[in-house]
C-alpha cells in the first residue's frame, strides 16, 4: 500500500502459472500450478479482499467518512502499473513477463480500478444460478460453499428445498445434492 498524500494505491502482485527451478526467482515466488477452483486460489481472494479492506479503513480513518473525502483509493497490477504509480520511484524497473501473467488474467497495461468498486465487486452476496454453475467461477466466489451464492428463489428453484430446509440435511446428503446439480 503506497499513501500519497493524494491517493492510495493498493498493489497487487500476480500468480504464478507454474513452480519453477529458475535461479532468478525467488522462494516467495515459488507456487503450484494456479488452480482457480483450488483452496490456495480462494485464500488469495480473501487476502485480497482483507487488503482492500484494510486500504478503505485506512482512508477513512485518515480523511474521515464523509462525502467530501470519497477514497481515492485504487488498484494497480504489478506489470502493469501506470506512470502516476510508477513516478514514485525513482528505480522502478518493469517486468515483461509478470505483466504477461496478470494479462492473462485480463487486466489491461496502465489500468487502475476503483478499491471500492473492486471490493464490491468481490464480496458480492449472490449470483444468478448458471454463473455458479459455469467455469471459471467469478473472482471472490468460494467455490466450496456455491449454494450460499443463489438467491432464495433461485436455490429453491435449483435444489427444490429453502436454505433451512437444506442446512438441516446431514453433511453427506447435502454434498451429495450439490454434485447432482453441479454446485460441487
Amino acid at each position: 500500500m503506497l499513501d500519497t498524500g493524494e491517493e492510495l494505491w493498493l498493489w497487487q502482485g500476480w500468480w504464478p502459472e507454474t513452480a519453477t527451478d529458475d535461479n532468478a526467482v525467488t522462494d516467495a515466488e515459488q507456487s503450484v500450478v494456479a488452480d482457480h477452483r483450488g483452496s490456495s486460489w480462494t485464500r488469495l481472494q480473501a487476502e485480497r479482499r482483507a487488503a482492500m479492506q484494510t486500504a478503505l479503513d485506512y482512508w477513512r480513518r485518515k480523511f474521515g467518512d464523509d462525502d467530501e473525502n470519497d477514497p481515492r483509493a485504487y488498484l494497480v497490477w504489478a506489470g502493469l502499473e501506470p506512470l502516476r504509480f510508477t513516478d514514485r520511484f525513482p528505480e522502478w524497473q518493469d517486468r515483461d513477463d509478470i505483466a504477461e501473467i496478470n494479462m492473462k488474467h485480463n487486466h489491461k497495461p496502465g489500468e487502475t480500478l476503483a478499491v471500492e468498486v473492486e471490493l464490491a465487486r468481490l464480496t458480492r452476496e449472490t449470483y444468478p444460478a448458471a454463473q455458479l454453475l459455469q467455469r471459471p467461477l467469478p473472482d471472490g466466489v468460494d467455490p466450496t460453499r456455491l449454494e450460499l451464492y443463489l438467491s432464495p428463489n433461485s436455490f429453491k428453484g435449483l435444489l427444490d428445498m429453502d436454505k433451512d430446509e437444506f442446512l438441516q440435511l446431514p453433511k453427506w446428503k447435502r454434498t451429495k445434492i450439490k454434485k447432482s446439480v453441479g454446485l460441487f
